[in-house]
């Protein structure tokens, strides 16, 4: 077996490789380092047992984006409302609602909500249309007030399975719209056909691919809605739910995630 890459050992390779691949010098030296951060981590997560190894990533269809752990200043009012010790250009302005890019440029956004709390890192990623600002943050709450008899009492219980994505103990059942999912992976079969007669890199070619990957966004988006839908609706009625540690990967693995003709282990 070979040995764990140390963290030290490949920072070390980020010079060389460098040269090898001059595209590694357009971002600034933060965001790669970065990068090898959490190489190292999925490679230390892996070594522990972790059936996931890291993966090889390509150029352009990277979609975990670029993170900046430390170099940014977060305006809101006009003030400085959480910055970092050693600012390198990226700055998120709440009052002007404007970003400013590193080695990119200055450019508009929408936020979707208030920027509360002190910033630990600022995440930028393409969702296949769009590209999106994560700032994770770090707050206090309000201190969540004891659970009264009452509300133990009407505890629930949530199931998670394949024929029927959430079954709770009384009764209720939400369904995921798989129909709607089954068409656009069809779509997706069909569009990834029609690409392979695509010259690589040509305008046809990349517009297929923006095709695509509109697809796979709008079963992000329905599967996102569901979820949300689903836990607000649990979470309203209920204080106390009960979750099963299940890993569905494993169990749809034998069995068609068909709600028909379900496989012969779904239950």
């Amino acid at each position: 077996m070979k040995p764990q890459p140390s963290r030290k050992s490949l920072f070390k390779k980020l010079k060389s490789l460098k040269k090898e691949y001059p595209y590694l010098e357009e971002p600034y030296s933060q965001v790669t380092q970065q990068k090898l951060q959490d190489l190292s981590s999925a490679f230390e997560r892996f070594f522990k047992g972790d059936p996931r190894s890291p993966q090889y990533k390509k150029k352009y269809y990277d979609k975990s984006g670029f993170r900046d752990p430390q170099g940014y200043i977060i305006k809101e009012n006009g003030e400085v409302a959480s910055s970092s010790q050693t600012p390198s250009g990226f700055e998120l302005n709440f009052k002007t609602l404007r970003v400013k890019l590193p080695a990119i440029g200055s450019m508009r956004f929408l936020p979707n909500q208030e920027f509360v709390g002190t910033a630990k890192s600022i995440t930028v990623k393409n969702d296949g249309k769009y590209w999106k600002i994560i700032v994770l943050a770090e707050y206090e709450d309000e201190k969540t007030p004891d659970l009264t008899y009452a509300e133990i009492k009407n505890a629930i219980g949530v199931d998670v399975g394949v024929a029927i994505t959430l079954d709770t103990s009384n009764k209720e059942n939400y369904q995921l719209p798989v129909e709607k999912i089954k068409k656009l992976e069809d779509e997706i079969s069909v569009l990834k056909r029609r690409l392979k007669h695509k010259k690589k890199g040509s305008r046809s070619y990349r517009k297929m691919r923006c095709r695509i990957n509109a697809c796979y966004r709008r079963i992000t988006n329905i599967r996102k809605d569901f979820a949300h839908k689903a836990t607000t609706a649990i979470a309203n009625n209920h204080r106390v739910v009960v979750v099963k540690d299940l890993r569905i990967k494993d169990m749809s693995k034998s069995a068609r995630v068909m709600i028909e003709k379900p496989g012969k282990k779904v239950r």
